[in-house]
């Protein structure tokens, strides 16, 4: 089976920057839309195009079509006639939700606890759409800034003490004086579990006192409320990692890991899945409760991926997810990527400069320039890709 071309969808989130993703496919916003995403797959909602000589065809219909030929033989038989993963490049301006994604125990649970109450799996407040666990690789493309997991219990305690917290005086004392993992949580669902009154006047000292405050914690707390006024997650740059990315710095975030995306260009890799369980910075469906169900308190501070360097330009970023792999590939002067000879389905994307992509004996050559993107059938002879710039590989 050849290589194919892709043509993908976006998706038009109101946190979306009006610029990004148009500047990396050549395209103008003309309407000044926000465009968060586009997405490079086979979702069921908005799955990708393949363009082939006689026409086009959704990915889904391809891969219904011919499962083994396109995914290959290990794929089909580990995850069935599916592709397990879905690549993303996300554009966010501003701040998106304060979630978590299920286990996949978890998500078999709720997505049958939500059908046997009858929620449509397109329903707005549905948590569960799907059966499957929901782990996320995210990479930036360009500086890119994020909360993730927990901090060292001894700096939220300490940054708490500081600010002379009235609202929640007492409780801050008493997880002070513990300094353990049950007294945050504690602490932590008592401020998610507030009741709105109180709430409101918690997060007005919070802000307050961090107007008043140096570092980026504070004046993202700042920001936050700006953004999304009196949600409860304005607060959680207290107690969450705040993380800087550099371009092609990662983070892997495991079922459970809270975490929100802030600002920035990413390259975002996932399973295949929609369940979300969102505690707040959204306007969309927000399940407190059920956000605390699915939370994980980590031990120790979430830290960046390191990509393990191969040959031909290409570096691997390694997690512990079985339905996905991410690559970078950055090309140079004297430097040619050679693919395995066996492999599963891949997607490519050339997130910079100029390439030649060569398949089996060089009548499908392609010129690949910055917001080309590709599916690459399990099947499919060894390419190479030679040029100046830099691509994304998913697999899985």
């Amino acid at each position: 089976m050849a290589i194919y071309r892709l043509k993908n969808p976006i998706q038009n989130y109101p946190w979306g920057s009006t610029t990004d993703i148009p500047k990396l496919l050549g395209a103008g916003n003309p309407d000044h839309e926000p465009v968060a995403e586009l997405w490079l797959g086979a979702h069921l909602k908005a799955p990708s195009t393949v363009v082939k000589d006689q026409g086009e065809q959704s990915l889904l219909d391809l891969i219904e079509a011919e499962p083994v030929t396109v995914l290959g033989a290990d794929t089909v038989e580990r995850f069935g006639p599916r592709l397990p993963f879905l690549l993303k490049v996300l554009a966010a301006e501003k701040a998106l939700a304060l979630q978590v994604h299920p286990t996949r125990d978890q998500a078999k649970d709720g997505f049958e606890r939500e059908s046997a109450l009858g929620v449509q799996p397109d329903a707005p407040n549905r948590n569960y759409p799907d059966r499957n666990p929901k782990p996320e690789l995210v990479c930036a493309l360009e500086p890119f800034d994020c909360l993730a997991g927990f901090r060292r219990i001894v700096e939220i305690a300490t940054d708490l003490r500081s600010l002379h917290l009235i609202t929640i005086g007492k409780a801050v004392e008493r997880f002070v004086r513990s300094q353990r993992t049950d007294g945050l949580r504690r602490l932590f669902e008592s401020i998610m579990l507030m009741g709105n009154e109180r709430k409101l006047m918690f997060i007005e000292e919070v802000v307050g006192k961090a107007a008043a405050a140096k570092g980026d914690r504070y004046r993202w707390i700042v920001e936050l409320n700006r953004q999304y006024p009196g949600d409860i997650g304005v607060v959680s740059p207290l107690f969450l990692s705040l993380m800087h990315l550099s371009p092609g710095q990662a983070v892997y975030l495991a079922p459970g890991t809270v975490h929100a995306y802030l600002r920035g260009v990413a390259m975002e890799l996932m399973s295949n899945s929609d369940n979300v369980v969102r505690g707040g910075l959204s306007i969309r469906h927000v399940d407190i409760p059920e956000f605390i169900k699915i939370l994980r308190y980590n031990k120790n501070p979430i830290e960046p991926v390191k990509p393990r360097e191969l040959t031909g330009g290409a570096e691997v970023y390694e997690v512990p997810a079985s339905d996905f792999r991410l690559y970078r590939i950055r090309l140079g002067r004297g430097v040619k990527y050679v693919s395995p000879r066996k492999r599963a389905v891949e997607i490519l994307i050339c997130t910079r400069g100029r390439a030649v992509l060569r398949a089996g004996a060089g009548k499908d050559d392609f010129v690949v320039r910055h917001g080309d993107s590709f599916l690459v059938p399990a099947n499919s002879p060894a390419y190479t890709i030679e040029g100046e710039g830099m691509l994304f590989k998913a697999t899985v």
